[in-house]
This record gives C-alpha cells, sequence and structure tokens, in this order.
C-alpha cells in the first residue's frame, strides 16, 4: 500500500481498489475519481517525511532540487537557482507576437496543464471531500487546449479525453505520453513532464525533434496554458536539449504571470478606503475606492467591478489580518447594505475554494460580534495566503430581441 502526503491532515493512500483520500484525525475517506494519480512531483523528489518549514514549502524545496538536478555543470543554466528562474525564463522564452504586420506562418506544440498557482489539485481534493466528486481541472484544460489544434500542429496526449479529442484528426502529430501505469502518473501534466525530464528522458525526445528540425519558413510555438514555474523548468529543458537560444512561446512572460496572475490587483484594502466620505453617493464610493486597487495605482486603469475587498496575508501579523477582515465586514454592512459576502483565494481557479458567509452572522445593528469575528479570522486566516472579500451575487438573463444574452449580476439579500 503506498501513501502519499497532500498537506494538513490529508493523506491519498492506494491499494487494490485504487487511490482514496483520507483524513487522518477522522479516518473518513472517499475514492479518488481521477484516471490520473493524486500525486506531485514533491511526492517524487522529496524524503517521504518532508514537511512545510517557514517560508520553505514542499513545493519550493521541490522545484529547488529538480533545477540542481535538471542542470548539471555541463548546462548553461548551471549554478541557476529558484530565485533566478524567472530570469532565465525572460531570457529565453519569447513571446509570440500575434497580429504582427508581417504575416508569419508558426507550427505549434500544444502543452495544456493545470497549474498549482490556482490551487487546482487543493480545489479537487476539497470539492471530493464536500461532494464525493472531483472537478477534472487538469483533464479539462488539456483537452480544451487540444481544440485549438491547427494542422501542422504537435499535441502531446495525457488522457484519454485529449486521445477522444483528436481521434479523428490526421492532420496534426500526435505524442502519446500517458503514464504506464495511474501509479506512474501526476496530476498536473507539467509535473509528468518533469517526471520523464528527470527519470525517463527518452520519452520527450519526439518534442525535442520537432522544436530542433525546421518546419521551412514557420516559426515553431509552444503554446502553454499558464507559464507557471514548472512550466518554465520544462521549456527551458526542451530549448537547450534542442539546442536553441530562444524559444517562442503563446503565453503571458513570467513576469505578468507572477505578478498579474491573480485577484490582488481587484480590490483596495479596507483599510485603505475606510475614510471615504460616507456623504457621497454609491457611485463615488465604488469608483473612489477603485482608485486605491493595485491596477489603478500601477495602470491607470478604472474598471467597472463590484464592491470587494483586498485581506493580505502574506506579510501580516494575524492581528493586522484579523482588523482587515472586520473593517471590510464593517464596509460592506454599513456602506453598501450587502448581506453575503464570499471570499475567494488570490490565486486559485474558477470557482474553487470560495467560502459563504452571512454578514448578519458577525454584525448586528452596527455592532461587531468579536467571537464571531474571531471565528472567521481564524478561518480564512489557515487558508494561507491572501484572500479577496466580494459579494455574493446571482445572475439573471435579459432577452435582448427575443433572446437570452445578458447576465445581469444582484446581489443576493
Amino acid at each position: 500500500m503506498s501513501e502519499l502526503v497532500l498537506g494538513g491532515n490529508l493523506i491519498a493512500v492506494q491499494d487494490q481498489a485504487g487511490w482514496r483520500i483520507q483524513d487522518t484525525e477522522s479516518g473518513a475517506s472517499v475514492p479518488w475519481d481521477q484516471p490520473c494519480a493524486p500525486r506531485l512531483i514533491e511526492h517524487t523528489v522529496l524524503p517521504e517525511d518532508f514537511r512545510d518549514e517557514g517560508s520553505l514549502t514542499r513545493r519550493d524545496a521541490a522545484l529547488s532540487l529538480i533545477v540542481e538536478r535538471l542542470f548539471s555543470s555541463e548546462s548553461r543554466h548551471c549554478g541557476m537557482g529558484l530565485e533566478t528562474l524567472s530570469e532565465a525564463a525572460n531570457e529565453i522564452l519569447t513571446p509570440h507576437i500575434n497580429g504582427s504586420s508581417e504575416a508569419i506562418p508558426v507550427s505549434r506544440m500544444i502543452l495544456g496543464s493545470g497549474t498549482d498557482n490556482i490551487d487546482a489539485f487543493r480545489a479537487e481534493v476539497s470539492t471530493l471531500q464536500k461532494t464525493g466528486r472531483t472537478i477534472g481541472i487538469n483533464r479539462a484544460i488539456e483537452s480544451r487546449d487540444a481544440h485549438w489544434a491547427k494542422p501542422g500542429d504537435i499535441v502531446p496526449i495525457f488522457n484519454n479525453d485529449t486521445e477522444d479529442v483528436l481521434k479523428s484528426r490526421d492532420d496534426i502529430q500526435k505524442v502519446d505520453l500517458r503514464p504506464g501505469s495511474q501509479e506512474a502518473g501526476y496530476y498536473y501534466n507539467s509535473h509528468q513532464l518533469l517526471h520523464y525530464a528527470l527519470y525517463e528522458p527518452e520519452k520527450l525526445e519526439p518534442l525535442v525533434e520537432w522544436l530542433r528540425e525546421p518546419d521551412g519558413e514557420a516559426r515553431k510555438v509552444v503554446k502553454v496554458y499558464l507559464l507557471d514555474r514548472e512550466m518554465q523548468l520544462v521549456l527551458l529543458h526542451l530549448a537547450e536539449r534542442a539546442g536553441l537560444d530562444h524559444l517562442h512561446i503563446e503565453a503571458n512572460s513570467s513576469e505578468i504571470e507572477r505578478h498579474w496572475n491573480n485577484k490582488e490587483w481587484l480590490y483596495p484594502k479596507a483599510s485603505d478606503v475606510v475614510d471615504i466620505g460616507s456623504e457621497k453617493d454609491y457611485e463615488d464610493v465604488l469608483s473612489a475606492e477603485g482608485r486605491e486597487s493595485r491596477i489603478y495605482r500601477e495602470l491607470g486603469v478604472e474598471m467597472p467591478r463590484m464592491p470587494g475587498y483586498l485581506i493580505e496575508r502574506d506579510d501580516s501579523d494575524y492581528e493586522q489580518f484579523r482588523q482587515e477582515v472586520r473593517i471590510s465586514i464593517e464596509l460592506f454592512d454599513s456602506r453598501y447594505g450587502i448581506k453575503n459576502i464570499a471570499s475567494k483565494r488570490v490565486r486559485s481557479s474558477d470557482g474553487a475554494n470560495i467560502g459563504f458567509h452571512a454578514i448578519g452572522k458577525y454584525i448586528k445593528n452596527g455592532v461587531v460580534d468579536e467571537e464571531q469575528l474571531d471565528e472567521l479570522a481564524i478561518k480564512l486566516w489557515e487558508e494561507g495566503q491572501s484572500l479577496v472579500l466580494e459579494p455574493m451575487v446571482s445572475y439573471r438573463t435579459k432577452k435582448v430581441g427575443g433572446r437570452r444574452g445578458i447576465s445581469i449580476p444582484i446581489f443576493e439579500q
């Protein structure tokens, strides 16, 4: 029987019936219903007893080891650390710009993979615990991206859904990268690729050969879902094996991914907008709050949005964090009359890891219930990262020309 530590009280256990997710405190378990294994690359490269230690997470420790193993003394990236990975990626990985004045023929490699940057795996486990079923985020991303394939493209296949999507496509090159067994598989395709790079490099040779061989005047471009650190390592490894100084990618740069691919830029901190005058009308208050958001302060962009607040976790102590939660609750109640809110991690996939909270539980007649507030703040603190709080909404559709086409958000009361 195999066991994988997933964090918290959760482990993945494999027996003759397959994998299941088990709570070590309660003993409760639920079958893992995905065709892939509930395994991450850190389960392979780190000792079984490794635990998060302060700011050193399992993910960071694993990626640091992978950098050392992939890029030896003969590599151009020898000596690169995890902290300089983004710099190396910016040097080698060049975004392909569509719509230029000179039409450049392109053939693409389509590498669809979920990412830990949006907590996809944790969302799967959480959903499984709550509902008994997973979402299949990684599988859906891969098979969806395969639909973008054009004649002459190359598409690695990691799951049966993608094979079904491409079944009738004889005009593209398909590379079967499915693991030989579930036990040899990983949740994320990027982790599967890193496994091959480390332990079965011959599996990646078709991808390396495709990158190496010229295709007439066509530019070789790798299209990825998101350029996270795992995918940066994969692409740097492939580029080096193919002898390329630069690799064109269809993705945002690593700097954009790191800085903007989250929800932090949407909302201001409540403490930064608490003194906005109450005499202003609703729209003026909302606009004034928006001008304290990062997207306005850094880019000057004022965008339509609902009320909402950023609760920073990374650089704050618990008391500061609790105070931000408190002010946010008070502003939702007094400034907007909102009754129900949602908490969302700033780095999370759509619809995943959402908490639902009734304002009336924490504040009554304008007075905060400190005991209930403590319960909420502790629960949010234990999420382990910054969050945003925003209203719960329902979407009503409106007919236009006899057809349903416009969704209108309505605050849930």
